[in-house]
């Protein structure tokens, strides 16, 4: 007969398979949909600046503006298992899994072990765990993090703690910091419990907290090394303090997350310094609009100092917020910023468990246990501390659903002492009204207009998805969809910058996708229309512009290519538009050159590396294209345009298997839909003699 402790292990294992389990059937679904290797926001920035770690050997070029050991992590695994993103989220769902099993122990620390199991069971298939164990975001390693913080703590709280578990806790903690700075918050919680298990002198409990700093520091020494030597400043960790200070106080502040750079968070990414996250940070955007030239602690201090005036002008306006956003870390709803869940739950089938699986399930449950917790001794009051701590280190910014799943794991665990309370009959009456007082909380309706937004965000993203993988027919039709839900809104007329920040990129992408079916006409209205609602655009600037000239407008056409240079992402905008005069002029040794200082300013102008590999081919430089193709090809450039130029290239060089395997990977309705694309396809088949 098996030993409580065996079969406790074969219940934790059995939680690992079924975390597994859901987490594959979901990456299954997800490949087939037309999200499968779809890169957004930060994402995409990750994904950009491991790929630069792994061609420096490592080294930082810039300091870090997001937290840098997600982007470190992620190279190794790129390293370990490949660059195929499906590969990378069968690492992370391991590694969700692992976490589930962390929670579900650290929850036998307070529950019986069928209550800690069952809810061991939920947090293996809760639907944002699973979420973001699928996507390129930090948040799967920080989870994991996060549980094996809790776990540790679960299995000492209450006695004197070893010196490599203190170290082993600081280290943890130090390495959730290297994730998002704030989670540094967590020492005080943990250094509380050293405090209460030890009834040694006060030498003794100095030197225990010193083991604590030690392993933090461990840590977090490494990263502040790198910024002082790439920025000569003294940043601890990240330099976007003041910059999340302002986005969640400021006069257009919502609680979530607003745009305080006017729509110009991306700048341009030079070639080769795609690390730190430094296209989000701001900076291009005051030195063009507001002539300000800072280095990033400096844009740090600016933007925390907008925030001091605003909220030393509007107290009560502060106060209100903080009250809506502690709202809405508890609210059933996810608020999203970069990847919405309706949006994977539309395409992808379900994340988590119907019900059980979401936080309209946890939340109250985990707020109620955080009322009795007093009753689990040491670690329950740990717990309440931890929620506390995890709470306020949201609340001076903004939150969305990225911030608030680091509240679920130990949410998870107080559910599970909520219910063996239950369970066990104690405390029941008080139980019954914390239960009934977070139910409450948790499903007031405080987000209003904003999830009318983000089903409108939604049915655009989707387009663009459709886009990217060269359904343009379907493009279409989903950017009138979501043109229909505008209008439904009153979004097509609402006066908010935000929104016509998004009503633009609305109409950029459905613009392309009609000039791409070759309805120009059309097509220029659009393009018009996403240059009026944010002029500040350097890419919208410069399509309208091409659009104008294709018409005959030229003087319209020359009036918007003389502001680009003041614009954010101006310098390879500009390139990009002299690259295609000299193409048109028949210069193609000048596009050549134009087009590869474009891609030298920005990476990640697309179009502008097929250019070049056109320009190449058309040159006879077909050894330099073939290389402008292989580094264009791990920027992410859409598969069937990254297709059709590997087709071109292959049947200027003779290798026609290569040409005809290429072309064979493009989907028909891509080219019934992309006249580019239809013609370098065209050009790459003649070269074949087909």
């Amino acid at each position: 007969m098996r030993s409580k402790a065996e079969r406790w292990g074969l219940a934790l294992a059995g939680v690992f398979v079924v975390a597994l389990a859901w987490r594959a059937a979901f990456l299954a679904r997800l490949l087939r949909s037309p999200l499968a290797d779809h890169l957004q926001g930060d994402e995409h920035i990750y994904w950009d600046w491991s790929m630069a770690l792994i061609d420096h050997h490592f080294r930082a070029t810039n300091a870090f503006f997001l937290g840098p050991l997600y982007p470190y992590a992620l190279a190794l695994l790129r390293l370990a298992v490949g660059s195929e993103i499906a590969r990378v989220a069968i690492a992370q769902s391991l590694l969700g899994a692992v976490a589930a099993v962390l929670l579900t122990d650290a929850a036998r620390r307070v529950a019986r072990p069928a209550v800690a199991l069952a809810i061991g069971v939920v947090l293996a298939t809760y639907e944002m765990f699973v979420l973001h164990d699928a996507v390129i975001l930090m948040e799967s390693l920080l989870l994991f993090l996060e549980a094996s913080l809790l776990w540790l703590v679960a299995r000492n709280a209450g006695r004197d703690m070893r010196a490599a578990t203190l170290v082993g806790m600081g280290l943890v903690v130090g390495l959730a910091a290297e994730c998002r700075a704030t989670s540094a918050l967590l020492l005080l919680p943990v250094a509380w419990v050293v405090l209460q298990g030890s009834a040694q002198p006060r030498r003794v409990l100095a030197s225990r907290w010193a083991l604590l700093a030690a392993g933090f520091l461990v840590a977090v020494v490494p990263g502040a090394w790198s910024n002082a030597r790439t920025a000569h400043e003294f940043i601890p960790f990240t330099y976007n303090l003041g910059f999340n200070l302002y986005v969640g106080n400021n006069p257009r502040a919502t609680g979530g997350y607003v745009d305080i750079t006017e729509g110009l968070q991306q700048a341009a990414v030079p070639a080769g310094r795609a690390d730190g996250g430094a296209q989000t940070d701001g900076r291009e955007f005051l030195a063009k609009q507001r002539g300000l030239t800072l280095s990033p602690a400096q844009s740090s201090a600016y933007w925390a100092a907008q925030a001091r005036r605003f909220a030393g002008e509007n107290p009560g306006a502060v106060a209100m917020l903080v009250v809506k956003k502690a709202l809405l870390l508890v609210n059933h709803s996810e608020v999203s910023q970069i990847e919405s869940a309706e949006l994977y739950r539309r395409f992808a089938g379900p994340l988590g468990l119907p019900l059980l699986g979401s936080f309209l399930f946890i939340g109250p449950l985990g707020l109620a246990g955080a009322v009795v917790a007093g009753r689990a001794g040491v670690y329950g009051r740990y717990l309440r501390l931890h929620l506390a701590t995890a709470i306020c280190g949201v609340l001076p910014f903004f939150v969305t659903d990225r911030y608030r799943v680091h509240l679920v794991p130990v949410l998870g665990i107080l559910a599970a002492l909520a219910i063996e309370q239950l369970v066990a009959r104690r405390d029941v009456q008080r139980l019954a009204l914390a239960c009934a007082g977070a139910v409450v909380l948790v499903a007031l309706p405080v987000r209003g207009d904003e999830a009318h937004r983000e089903e409108w965000t939604n049915w655009r993203d989707i387009g663009t998805n459709w886009a990217e993988h060269g359904e343009t027919g379907r493009a279409i039709e989903t950017f009138e969809r979501a043109l229909e839900e505008e209008r439904r809104w009153g979004f097509d007329h609402d006066p908010d910058p935000a929104v016509a920040r998004i009503r633009a990129q609305l109409a950029f992408n459905y613009a392309v996708a009609l000039h791409q079916t070759g309805r120009d006409a059309d097509a220029l209205r659009w393009f018009e229309s996403a240059a009026r609602d944010d002029p500040g655009d350097s890419r919208y600037a410069r399509t309208l512009a091409d659009a104008y000239r294709a018409a005959g407008q030229a003087g319209a056409a020359d009036s918007l290519e003389r502001a680009l240079p003041v614009l954010v992402g101006g310098e390879a905008q500009s390139l990009i538009r002299d690259g295609w005069q000299a193409m048109r002029d028949g210069r193609p040794a000048a596009a050549e050159s134009l087009f590869t200082r474009a891609v030298a300013a920005d990476q990640n102008q697309f179009g502008a590396w097929m250019a070049l590999v056109r320009v190449q081919v058309e040159r006879g430089e077909y050894a330099a294209a073939q290389s402008t193709l292989a580094r264009a090809s791990r920027l992410r450039v859409p598969e069937p345009m990254l297709d059709a130029h590997a087709a071109l290239v292959a049947a200027a060089m003779g290798d026609t298997a290569t040409a005809r395997a290429a072309l064979a990977r493009i989907p028909i309705e891509a080219l019934a839909g992309d006249r580019l694309l239809a013609g370098v396809v065209a050009e790459a088949r003649r070269r074949l003699g087909e």
